[in-house]
């Protein structure tokens, strides 16, 4: 099986931060997801 997540509201400032994509690996990769990859950390 194959999952997308399209996450919203994430900025890179303020209460909802994340420091890196690489964190946001990491925390899916904690809850069991295996090739975990990223595409493009714009801010818009």
């Amino acid at each position: 099986m194959e999952v997308i997540a399209l996450l919203r509201g994430v900025t890179p400032t303020g209460k909802n931060r994340i420091p890196k994509m690489s964190f946001l690996v990491e925390i899916l990769e904690k809850v069991g997801l295996k090739k975990v990859k990223t595409y493009i950390q714009s801010g818009n």
